[in-house]
């Protein structure tokens, strides 16, 4: 159980206003004040200083809050253990990009749930940032993300490195056989949502070359990976995905990869979850069936 203190200071960081804090929790301003106060005491440093008249956190407050929402975490996830145990059942859930959670991770959690037969699983599909919203809000497990990530605020596994390639209908009229990128801005593009890992790989390839996605004469904007493919294989443009996610369509012979100079992309597929988590080990497992996985694919 957490101190009611470090539930007071967290509740204090959450609205940096002690009346707000007081009417979450239901308890008066004075004795959020002689919480925040008691653990300054305790730790020998201020966590609160008024700026401007308005609260902010002290480096020490800083401190004191990244471990105390890890606290809170574990807190939580040992009481939805308990819980699960006294029910006899288990349960996970599991954040991925789109392209990930369509051709990737359904194999690998069937493999999973061979093992683990009464294992409950629920699987949550979004863009990279939403989905690291999720892990700092707990809620969920871990992730597997094809987007950036900040490396040193989680605890992260490379699950592979996937070539993005650009693809167009089988019989697209491409005007040279074998062409640079620049070549292509009179094409329309068929591109991602914002947000999406597969979209921000492709602004920073056309930023490497003092491109940007507008210098493209038509653009349409599609969120849906689906439709996105439909739409290509019906030669309404060009698109860059990652080629895992058009495989099949590239084995059918209804898209055709681009042949582009000096355009050899890849970039991780990413597993990570919050660092310092108790139940690293258990995600540290599940990572292990992914590449036993990966690794037993002809």
């Amino acid at each position: 159980m957490l101190d009611i203190r470090i539930e007071t200071f967290l509740t204090v960081c959450e609205f940096m206003n002690y009346t707000k804090a007081a009417q979450k929790l239901n308890i008066t301003q004075p004795a959020v004040s002689y919480h925040i106060h008691t653990l300054e005491q305790e730790y020998g440093m201020k966590l609160f200083d008024l700026k401007d008249k308005k609260w902010v956190l002290t480096p020490a407050g800083q401190a004191v809050r990244s471990v105390a929402l890890t606290m809170r975490h574990h807190d939580s996830m040992l009481r939805m253990t308990l819980q699960r145990m006294a029910k006899n059942e288990e349960h996970i859930v599991i954040g991925a990009t789109l392209t990930i959670g369509i051709y990737l991770l359904p194999d690998i959690i069937a493999d999973f749930l061979r093992d683990n037969p009464s294992m409950q699983i629920r699987l949550v599909i979004a863009d990279t940032q939403e989905l690291l919203k999720k892990l700092d809000a707990q809620e969920i497990n871990f992730a597997f993300v094809e987007g950036f990530v900040p490396q040193n605020e989680y605890e992260t596994r490379v699950y592979s490195r996937e070539p993005f390639i650009g693809v167009c209908a089988a019989d697209y009229p491409l005007h040279c056989s074998f062409c640079y990128l620049e070549d292509f801005l009179g094409e329309r593009l068929l591109l991602r949502e914002q947000g999406s890992g597969s979209r921000k790989l492709l602004e920073r390839c056309l930023q490497r070359r003092n491109l940007q996605i507008s210098d493209f004469h038509f653009q349409m904007e599609i969120n849906n990976l689906d439709a996105l493919k439909h739409l290509t294989e019906r030669g309404c443009g060009i698109t860059f995905l990652f080629e895992r996610a058009v495989e099949e369509e590239l084995q059918r012979g209804t898209l055709k990869k681009i042949p582009i100079k000096d355009f050899s992309i890849a970039h991780d597929f990413t597993f990570l979850w919050e660092k310092d988590n108790t139940f690293s080990g258990c995600y540290e497992s599940f990572f292990q069936i992914a590449l036993n996985h990966k690794n037993k694919k002809p």
